[in-house]
């Protein structure tokens, strides 16, 4: 693969984001999972794992007034959503924790949920873009926000130039 080849020739590289990934218990794809790390790893990089986000059962865009719309109330899903990602990835972050240790899991839901529900509007605005489940431009930076507090307490060399 070509991402493969520059990987191995680039010196540059220190982290590796490993985003978008699939929401199963399977230990074949946590194998594969931390088979990949192993290459980053080996490649002088440290591996940093997005816990996959919330697919909403709606449209964003039901969540806002439109002429012919009809509007959701509040743009809400339970908690027990998140809780569903929790046990649908717990067999890979189990596997991580045990095999690659020094893997960080960063969970992008932290973004969505309180300790009541999870919502994806904030302060009027959608944190999704689209029914495909992908970040708006907001929803992305309220994402980078959280991930720079949780870098500088997990990770803090990643916000250093050098």
């Amino acid at each position: 693969m070509a991402i493969d080849r520059f990987i191995a020739q680039s010196k540059s590289l220190r982290f590796a984001v490993l985003a978008g990934l699939k929401l199963t218990d399977s230990k074949e794809y946590a194998e594969a999972l931390i088979r990949r790390i192993d290459f980053l790893e080996a490649n002088g990089i440290k591996v940093i794992v997005f816990v996959p986000h919330i697919l909403l059962p709606f449209d964003i865009r039901r969540c806002f007034p439109r002429p012919l719309g009809q509007v959701l109330a509040d743009c809400t899903v339970p908690l027990s959503a998140r809780e569903k990602i929790n046990v649908g990835f717990r067999s890979v972050i189990e596997a991580l924790r045990a095999q690659r240790p020094e893997v960080k899991v960063f969970d992008i839901n932290d973004v969505f949920c309180n300790s009541t529900a999870c919502s994806f509007k904030r302060d009027g605005m959608p944190l999704y873009r689209d029914k495909g489940n992908h970040l708006s431009e907001y929803g992305s930076i309220e994402v980078g926000k959280m991930f720079a507090t949780w870098a500088k307490r997990n990770e803090p060399e990643i916000l250093s130039p050098d």
